[in-house]
């Protein structure tokens, strides 16, 4: 005798419970271009317009058994879209799952998305197909890229013509002042962009602008690197008997031609001093295999150490860049057989006294001459 069956019971029914049920249809009713046509029995029918179902393409997409070769599919259950939409690719859109605009809300509050953004959400969220959400998806990728262009494009500063002239004219200043404590520091191009800052030159970058600040610590770099060339060629070739700059006046007029000012006293005393290091380096590196020689400009640091080591005090090194101003004189000449004047100390504009100061700061770490000790090492903090 066959049993009869199991009479239903809530352990045992897979129908999801009806108030869901009508949710569901309720939203599905409310989708925005979806068209319900119910019936006889009381379902309702969806259909979609293939657009691989012109006849271009087979496989999955193309019209099959159950489809009229139009490409209209039916599909029960469902809704009709007057889109033209892959059924393979059909979604429900997310904006008519119940619960969608709580998780909007708390989103977009947590993200604080401005209205521009919001309104891109809601295309995402109103997208039935996986079509449309590939292409939104596409839209916004490139919209982060042009972005990223444009940011990059901001980001590309540029020297205006003004600021090339004021870093060409202070930075080759800043290298010919007698309070400069290294020529080849890497500070001093920080020195250089420091000073320019405190002259107020036109066109700097905003303090935050580091790529701005990068490409004029870039051209000072560049502006010192030559006018450290030209400053040591013209030294040299006043020091042969018969050349017409061993005048300290005449060697200091051709160094200074370009930058169309008049020299103080103090910039006789420091070139004087270099020229006197000149020799001392040539006849240094003639007793050197020329590949053991040491750079020009790292034994002028070297010196300028050595001497501050030696000296102690800021008077006692003036009094020595003084005594080596008038050993010049009595083996070049005096400047007073030229018409060259200087300024008077009470006349020097103000410009070139906030250079001084800015050379002051530059620091130098080169070893001093003839010092058997290791370089200092910067101290770093303990982690």
């Amino acid at each position: 005798m066959s049993s009869s069956p199991p009479s239903p019971s809530p352990s045992n029914i897979d129908t999801p419970d009806h108030d869901d049920l009508l949710e569901l249809y309720r939203a599905n009713k409310a989708a925005e271009g979806l068209h319900h046509d119910l019936n006889d029995d009381g379902a309702y029918q969806q259909t979609f317009t293939d657009p691989f179902a012109s006849g271009g393409m087979g496989g999955e997409g193309a019209p099959s058994d159950g489809a009229s070769g139009d490409g209209q599919h039916a599909f029960p259950s469902g809704a009709q879209s007057s889109q033209r939409v892959n059924p393979d690719y059909a979604v429900l859109p997310l904006s008519l799952i119940p619960g969608f605009e709580a998780l909007q809300m708390r989103l977009h509050g947590k993200l604080d998305l401005d209205a521009t953004a919001q309104d891109l959400t809601l295309e995402m969220a109103n997208a039935n197909s996986f079509q449309e959400i590939g292409y939104i998806v596409t839209c916004v990728a490139a919209k982060i890229e042009q972005r990223l262009r444009n940011m990059e494009d901001r980001a590309r500063f540029s020297l205006s013509s003004d600021l090339k002239k004021s870093i060409a004219l202070n930075a080759r200043v800043l290298l010919l002042s007698a309070k400069l404590t290294a020529y080849r520091s890497k500070d001093i191009n920080e020195a250089v962009f420091r000073a320019l800052k405190t002259l107020k030159a036109p066109d700097l970058p905003g303090d935050n602008d580091i790529t701005g600040k990068g490409v004029v610590l870039k051209e000072i770099g560049a502006v010192l690197s030559n006018f450290r060339c030209e400053l040591k060629k013209a030294i040299i070739e006043s020091i042969p008997q018969g050349s017409s700059t061993r005048n300290i006046a005449a060697l200091t007029s051709v160094i200074i031609s370009p930058l169309n000012i008049s020299p103080m006293l103090t910039t006789y005393t420091r070139i004087a001093w270099l020229r006197s290091r000149t020799v001392k380096y040539l006849k240094m590196i003639e007793e050197q295999e020329p590949q053991r020689a040491t750079e020009y400009w790292v034994f002028m640091d070297q010196e300028l150490a050595k001497w501050k080591e030696d000296l102690k005090t800021q008077p006692e090194m003036d009094a020595a860049f003084t005594f080596a101003y008038e050993q010049d004189k009595s083996t070049y000449g005096p400047p007073t057989v030229t018409q060259v004047r200087v300024l008077e100390p009470n006349k020097v504009p103000d410009w070139m006294v906030k250079l001084d100061d800015a050379a002051k700061t530059v620091l130098n770490s080169a070893v001093p001459s003839g010092s058997t000790r290791a370089p200092k090492r910067k101290r770093t903090a303990r982690q």
